[in-house]
């Protein structure tokens, strides 16, 4: 199961145990096949029975604060995460997965007041292993993917409340999972793993209008087959794209992957210096700014497991942001999983030990640390897996622990704060 799938379990064994290590990116075998294209969800109500103006908060005070769950959206039973946001839909679409094996839509019209998607139709529930890892506005309206038990999935919807299941098991099915998707290329670019006998390699499909969807050939030297690869996330860049992950060797290390144009893609050469280390490292997401490219993760080497940056002017030449214990490091688990531009700002999300964490950058060079007390996130046995740019300034969403199990979460910024 591959990290964006369980970054909930991962955070916490991880805040524990301070291992540094990486899950198992293997997606389930396929067992049951995935529902007509046609198929539909609708909203007719969300969840609780709760309309979004009938919960709708006041507006908050500047700065960071968790947004108060008033219509019970965000709960349920089991784990319930958000793995991905992105500005469309209504104004915020959010998408995740819950512990019972469902995959999960939230909708908002303003970052503040969320209603969650009512499943009538069985598109997010029609098996147990179902689950949504990245969304992102373009195309039909919103595209969504992930995988379920026929391999990998992709969900369109016109509006972020409507959504079909685009059905192609010869492009998707089989081990296969989607963890990073972006409008670019052809259309849109999605990447995650696929799995072979020997173990597993790097994976990509492209639309040209997020509904009709084709799998690049593999090549060996590019995609790593045989040494478990896996894409993480995808990034216009300029005039191609960025795809970033990591590879499996004795230890596992940050990889990165360029392309002109979504189709052809070149590995960059294994740097030990820049991309391994002692344990784990993983680059998580990627984003245009500071000098051209940053990207973000996690480092089991040194004392602990620490947050990790990474930058580039192209995409090919990285350089790796210098540890600085107090940043990134210290006696608690540390990891950065999402990262977005504020105006001229970088700000990433993650977490830090039992709560979740935020840091900002002028230029993606130097770092600091939002204060945990600063915003409702100071040990809330929380972790931000993704922020983006919308409602009142900055959305970011994970999950946090209110009882005996995860409820999905969402952070905003206003922006005057």
């Amino acid at each position: 199961m591959g990290f964006v799938g369980v970054v909930a379990v991962v955070l916490m064994t991880v805040a524990a145990c301070s291992s540094g290590a990486v899950p198992d990116d293997t997606p389930p075998e396929a067992t049951t096949p995935v529902a007509d294209a046609g198929t539909t969800a609708s909203t007719a109500g969300d969840t609780a029975g709760t309309t979004v103006a009938e919960m709708a908060p006041a507006q908050p005070e500047p700065g960071w604060v968790r947004v108060a769950d008033d219509g019970g959206s965000f709960g349920g039973d089991g784990l319930q995460t958000m793995n991905a946001v992105t500005a469309g839909g209504p104004g915020v679409v959010a998408v995740g997965f819950s512990g019972l094996g469902v995959g999960a839509v939230w909708t908002s019209p303003d970052g503040l007041a969320w209603a969650r998607v009512s499943d009538d139709e069985g598109i997010f529930s029609a098996d147990s292993s179902t689950k949504l890892n990245a969304v992102v506005a373009g195309g039909p309206g919103v595209v969504a993917a992930g995988a379920n038990s026929a391999g990998a999935a992709v969900w369109t919807s016109p509006d972020g409340e409507t959504w079909s299941l685009v059905s192609d098991e010869g492009t998707f099915g089989g081990s296969q999972e989607i963890y990073g998707l972006t409008a670019g290329g052809p259309g849109f670019v999605a990447v995650g793993t696929t799995g072979y006998v020997e173990g597993s390699a790097a994976a990509v499909w492209t639309s040209p209008d997020g509904i009709a969807w084709t799998r690049i050939p593999d090549t060996a030297e590019t995609y790593t087959a045989g040494t478990r690869a896996t894409m993480t996330a995808v990034a216009v860049a300029g005039s191609g794209l960025v795809a970033v992950g990591r590879d499996h060797h004795d230890d596992t290390d940050a990889a990165v992957w360029t392309s002109p144009d979504g189709i052809t893609w070149t590995r960059v050469p294994h740097d030990a210096a820049i991309f391994g280390g002692p344990d784990d490292q993983t680059m998580e997401a990627v984003t245009p700014g500071g000098p051209g490219l940053v990207a973000v993760g996690q480092d089991g080497g040194g004392d602990g497991v620490g947050a990790a940056v990474w930058t580039s002017p192209d995409g090919r030449a990285w350089t790796r942001i210098p540890a600085d214990l107090d940043t990134f490091g210290g006696s608690e688990a540390r990891g950065m999983w999402g990262i977005t531009t504020d105006g001229p700002e970088l700000v990433a999300v993650g977490a830090v030990g039992s709560g979740s964490a935020i840091w900002t950058s002028p230029d993606g060079v130097v770092w600091v640390s939002v204060p945990q007390n600063q915003g409702d996130f100071e040990n809330d046995g929380g972790s931000m897996h993704a922020i983006t740019a919308g409602g009142p300034g900055l959305v970011a969403v994970g999950q946090e622990y209110s009882g005996s199990d995860p409820d999905a979460a969402v952070w905003v910024k206003t922006a005057s704060g």
